[in-house]
């Protein structure tokens, strides 16, 4: 794959990876990158290796072969094209890979005689037809080598400067020079009436100007110069005769193609829109939609383009979106979600008439069976009346409108609108003649009403009128009877069904409250059985110490042990005592207790019997306070 960049000299050059539906996946060979693409003109599929190739990645190359070795280079590009050249399209390529036309014609009656002289060279045609070259030998990894001259001594290499004079052939070998040729791109700019030459890229990116061009010229012109053409020139004009504005002998041409033009048309569409762009792009549509079918590559651009045609559109333009429509019902079934845009199809067929041989309703119906419920954007339903629903109602669109959701939401809207608006019994027949599906959902008394605004102007209609009032009054009372009826049993069922609710919410009630008063009863059990299990732990605690304090008594130990055991045990309480008898400590308000006196905090005082704390995981509690008093005994004066 090769890129022309923007600044016309440089090209980007990557390997093909895959291709799917005419789009290529490509790792560009300069920061090993993916990308995927389609061809257009300046996306380019060239073989790699191949004259196209090397003038388009290297032309200075082509320029210094041919300067070298002229015949070498022309054995090459009839090796590329085995059905053989004739003597204009070998000149014309030449110039096309950027080579001097008069370089060419200089060197090309020394390369003709010994192109007539080469073992693996043959000529077809002749005399009335046009010569053509064809070269037979294999193609190999070499390049084919020149025949030498007949003057040369053998062995001997000559550049191309110091070649001799050829030897004047037989008289039956002698060849008639050619006229000069120009390139393709030149050739085709002078019959489009261009003052300057255009490259034919820039041609394929004004499909639109370009087809204006050619439909300018006579039919019969522009078969002449596509006949003279070899065929991949034949495959561009074919190209660019897409977008011609009148009738011309079209083939067949590739999606990838297609899509390259449509793009193109629609950027050009963008820019400007002269009445005649307008018309090259109405060809251009009616041409890609005679294709048997359209892939979803081509979709997308196709719709695009087409949506250009829908702003006042005349009658041309209708008749391009009525073949739009035929195509796009033929493809919509193979399109994916994110192709199928069901608002930009409502918007392209909105203006078509509603017609059993038009393409608005073949595309409805393919929408419809493609994706249920795409059709209740009210825009498909623009300009469709109740005769225009009953004319195309058969067959597959009459399925359609017979479903729920478009017989609730569109067409019985549709009828009951215009139902009130009939006063003829022209357009009173059209709904005594529905279908019976469609009649169904109209109420008696819109036709009863619809009669008798006839009937003010239309005597015959007012004497049916009248013949059906006492049935109209008896089916109104029958109708209102069975209402009441039905409205009874409804409140009947209504009120059996709160009677079981107020029972169910009674039964769960009691249930509840009976829950709530075994929760309680739970709980007052749980707490007696944690409080009387406190009091165990304190009597327990209180009968250790007794006990303890009783056997340190017998024993007669020193007040000194006996302490120290006190405090062992109390420690296995989680109790800490606060200081120790005797003990002098700074006075603190929240662990001691003075005596005597209003001590501040900080002084010096004894402790004349110790408090406890008791330490818990989450806190730390005083149980009783150490009482204190001042060294002297003698009452503290507070400040």
């Amino acid at each position: 794959m090769v890129r022309r960049l923007g600044d016309g000299e440089h090209v980007r050059v990557g390997e093909v990876l895959s291709r799917e539906r005419g789009v290529f996946t490509v790792r560009w060979n300069d920061d090993e990158t993916e990308e995927s693409l389609r061809l257009d003109y300046r996306n380019l599929l060239v073989t790699e290796g191949t004259l196209r190739f090397i003038s388009l990645v290297d032309p200075k190359q082509i320029s210094k072969r041919f300067t070298d070795d002229p015949l070498r280079l022309v054995l090459q590009l009839l090796s590329e094209f085995p059905s053989g050249l004739k003597a204009t399209d070998i000149k014309s390529k030449l110039m096309d890979f950027g080579l001097d036309g008069e370089s060419v014609d200089r060197a090309w009656r020394s390369v003709q005689t010994k192109l007539a002289k080469h073992g693996d060279v043959t000529t077809k045609g002749g005399n009335k037809t046009v010569k053509m070259y064809v070269y037979r030998a294999k193609p190999s990894d070499t390049p084919p080598a020149p025949l030498p001259d007949d003057d040369t001594s053998e062995g001997a290499e000559a550049s191309q400067e110091t070649i001799a004079p050829e030897a004047a052939p037989e008289p039956d070998e002698i060849i008639p020079a050619e006229e000069p040729v120009e390139p393709f791109s030149t050739r085709l700019s002078s019959l489009l009436g261009f003052k300057q030459a255009r490259k034919i890229s820039d041609l394929l990116a004004e499909p639109l100007r370009t087809g204006v061009a050619l439909g300018r010229l006579d039919s019969a012109a522009i078969e002449r110069f596509s006949s003279q053409l070899d065929e991949s020139d034949q495959r561009t004009v074919s190209t660019l005769l897409l977008a011609v504005p009148k009738k011309v002998q079209a083939v067949p041409l590739p999606s990838e193609v297609q899509h390259g033009v449509l793009g193109a048309a629609i950027a050009e569409l963008l820019t400007e829109a002269p009445a005649e762009f307008r018309a090259a792009a109405g060809w251009l549509l009616r041409r890609v939609a005679a294709s048997p079918m359209l892939v979803a590559e081509v979709v997308g651009p196709f719709v695009q383009l087409s949506l250009f045609l829908t702003e006042n559109p005349q009658k041309s333009d209708l008749e391009v979106l009525d073949f739009v429509a035929h195509a796009l019902s033929r493809a919509v079934p193979a399109l994916d979600d994110d192709v199928l845009l069901p608002e930009r199809l409502a918007l392209l067929v909105q203006a078509l008439p509603f017609s059993e041989e038009g393409g608005r309703v073949p595309l409805m119906v393919a929408v419809h069976e493609r994706s249920p419920g795409s059709l209740l954007i009210p825009r498909w339903w623009d300009g469709a009346s109740t005769e225009a629903l009953v004319e195309c109602g058969q067959g597959r669109f009459g399925r359609v409108i017979a479903s729920a959701e478009i017989l609730e939401l569109i067409v019985r809207p549709l009828m009951e609108r215009e139902l009130t608006e009939v006063t003829t019994r022209t357009r009173l027949g059209v709904f005594l003649r529905l279908p019976v599906e469609l009649a169904e959902q109209l109420p008696v008394s819109a036709f009863v009403n619809a009669f008798r605004r006839v009937g003010r102007h239309d005597p015959i209609i007012a004497a049916w009128a009248e013949a059906l009032g006492g049935e109209e009054q008896l089916a109104a009372t029958r109708s209102e009877l069975a209402q009441a009826r039905q409205e009874t049993e409804t409140a009947m069922t209504l009120k059996h069904e709160a009677e079981l609710l107020v029972q169910e919410l009674t039964e769960r009630c009691n249930r509840l409250e009976r829950q709530l008063q075994e929760t309680q009863a739970g709980v007052l059990r749980r707490r007696a059985s944690q409080d009387r299990q406190l009091q165990i732990d304190v009597m327990r605690a209180l009968a250790d110490l007794a006990a303890e304090v009783e056997e340190l008594s017998v024993r007669s130990v020193s007040p000194d042990t006996m302490i120290a055991r006190v405090h062992g045990l109390t420690a296995t309480y989680d109790l800490r005592p606060i200081g120790l008898v005797h003990e002098k400590s700074e006075f603190d308000l929240k662990l001691h207790k003075p005596i005597a006196g209003d001590p501040e905090p900080g002084d010096e005082v004894i402790i004349r019997r110790s408090g406890y704390i008791w330490s818990s995981s989450t806190e730390e509690v005083v149980l009783h306070k150490a009482l204190v008093e001042h060294p002297q005994g003698m009452p503290v004066k507070s400040s």
